[in-house]
């Protein structure tokens, strides 16, 4: 099952597939045909099935992201099952477990990886996150502290840690 959501910054793209989010992506991406694509290849079907547990599944996931972006909603329940490669995996697990309302360096994702010299290899897999906000790419900044690179773009980036910042009371 598939559906557009518009967010204050930029339309996402949601499929969901076999009782997990897929793909919550920002629709037009430099990934996002790619993740089609790899979300196609592994699961055929997944564009085109509407089952009753997808359904209500899309029903919660976008409640949760409206929540989210008036302010009230901190976190995601929906189970979430992207596509990728064991590392990126890896990479989207370790992101799951940053803070509301907080950041971390690509360098210190890397040594929560247990990889240190792997920094640029962990905002390789950050960019080609396919479950925007619901697993939290945008929490991961550069070691100086400044905003880099981000599928919504830059603008979706800031937009999401100040209203992380100004609701994270």
């Amino acid at each position: 099952m598939i559906q557009t959501y518009t967010t204050p910054v930029g339309e996402l793209t949601i499929v969901c597939s076999e009782g997990a989010v897929r793909l919550c992506d920002w629709t037009g991406s430099r990934h996002f045909k790619a993740h089609i694509k790899a979300l196609t290849s592994a699961i055929p079907d997944a564009l085109t099935s509407e089952t009753e547990a997808d359904t209500a599944l899309m029903h919660t996931v976008i409640n949760e992201l409206d929540s989210y972006f008036q302010g009230t909603g901190r976190g995601f329940s929906v189970p979430v099952a992207p596509v990728g490669t064991p590392f990126r995996q890896d990479v989207w697990q370790q992101l799951k477990d940053i803070p509301y309302g907080s950041v971390v360096s690509y360098a210190e994702l890397a040594r929560r990886l247990g990889k240190p010299g792997a920094a640029r290899a962990a905002g390789t897999a950050c960019g080609a996150n396919p479950v925007s906000i619901l697993i939290p790419c945008h929490r991961v900044v550069s070691t100086a502290g400044k905003l880099t690179g981000y599928a919504g773009g830059i603008q979706a980036k800031e937009y999401l840690l100040r209203l992380e910042k100004i609701n994270k009371t």
